[in-house]
């Protein structure tokens, strides 16, 4: 039994590798692991290369700044300077940023030596605000993440949502639109994928699609592709006015490390299936959706919504900048949780001694999953009452 490639275009214009015998144990030995969890050899290279990429704000390891420092190094920072400062450095404030941020060449960010354990601190803080965030009432959140295909999307999105309680967790991914929602404006099927209060929301691509993606195959013109940026602009005031965070996060990869990905998909007997013509049509007109990214980034980055571009070569590093975005806007988002301890006396403070000029200050608290429970119970209550 034979598996065929995927398509002709896929065949000639990736690799000519043919019929593959699909043998369970043969392909195991001749494919370990999958090619697209392991890096080429240039990947190796830049990973060695321990300078600075001209315009890039993100430093190389044990430089002054501490970006790409290791542990232990002397003036590194630490971990929460590393995470700061990555975190910072994706913040888009002007059209330079977005200049730096979507090149085509890899930045040069060295992976710290602690990754997992820093990923651990990141997700462990991350449920904690998650739990104050339910026992807030009308406060929510809105993750959207784009990029180019083979960007890493949905691991970006597994990686933030991994360590959350998942009653509080959606995932929506937006694919061309069916009949029934383009019976409706552009931004009906969007709302509707709007989060409840208390929730966290992913969104796997979203309505830029329906400018950046619509642009380029020539189904919106450049008049209303900017007044479709206007309308995002409104959506995103209207959601944070009802208490929506807005985080967005474009995924930014090499051109070089996007053609690996796409062979490495190919090579792969596994994941083969997975490749289609449009991921080379995407790449031979990669420099259009770069022209048109830019335009729409520049257009949507507000103050309730700022963009961040983040560099996506490197999956550890992409993750702990993702992780350390949602961090920083939930700390600003969720206010935090306090309470009075009330004593409990049995007869008359001077028989028991009590001292009631003693009461202790309201102290911050994190509330139980069964606190969380009774308000969730009682919202629904509330609802239907």
């Amino acid at each position: 039994m034979s598996v065929a490639p995927p398509c002709d275009s896929m065949r000639t214009v990736v690799m000519a590798f043919g019929t593959v015998p699909f043998a369970p144990a043969a392909a195991k030995k001749a494919f370990p692991t999958s090619r697209q969890n392991v890096p080429s050899a240039r990947t190796y290279a830049r990973r060695k290369k321990n300078a600075v990429h001209k315009g890039c704000v993100v430093a190389a390891v044990g430089n002054e700044n501490g970006i790409g420092a290791k542990d232990g190094d002397p003036g590194s920072g630490g971990d929460d300077s590393y995470l700061s400062q990555l975190s910072a450095s994706t913040r888009v404030e002007n059209g330079t940023d977005i200049e730096r941020g979507l090149r085509d060449e890899a930045l040069n960010v060295d992976t710290p030596l602690r990754t997992k354990e820093m990923q651990r601190m990141l997700k462990s803080r991350l449920a904690e605000y998650q739990t104050r965030m339910l026992m807030t009432p009308g406060r929510s959140v809105l993750v959207i993440v784009q990029g180019y295909g083979f960007s890493g999307k949905a691991s970006s999105i597994r990686a933030m949502s991994n360590g959350m309680n998942p009653s509080g967790v959606t995932v929506t991914s937006f694919g061309v639109p069916v009949d029934e929602e383009l019976d409706f404006n552009f931004l009906w099927r969007y709302h509707r994928a709007a989060p409840r209060a208390g929730q966290v929301a992913f969104w796997n691509r979203s309505y830029f699609e329906d400018v950046v993606t619509a642009s380029v195959k020539g189904l919106v013109s450049d008049a209303q592709a900017r007044k479709r940026c206007e309308m995002i602009n409104e959506f995103e005031k209207i959601l944070e006015r009802n208490g929506t965070a807005i985080l967005k996060v474009f995924l930014n990869v090499s051109l070089e490390t996007l053609f690996d990905r796409v062979e490495a998909r190919a090579a792969d007997p596994r994941s083969a299936f997975l490749s289609s013509p449009e991921h080379l049509d995407k790449l031979t007109k990669h420099a259009e959706y770069r022209e048109r990214w830019k335009r729409a980034i520049a257009a949507t980055s507000t103050p309730q919504a700022r963009w961040h571009i983040v560099p996506s070569d490197e999956p550890e590093v992409r993750d702990l900048a993702c992780l350390r975005l949602l961090l920083d806007l939930l700390e600003r988002h969720v206010p935090p949780v306090s309470g009075k301890q009330q004593a409990i006396t049995f007869g008359s403070s001077e028989s028991s001694g009590f001292d009631e000029s003693k009461l202790r200050e309201p102290v911050e608290f994190a509330p139980s999953q069964a606190a969380v429970h009774a308000v969730h119970a009682q919202r629904v209550l509330d609802r239907h009452a």
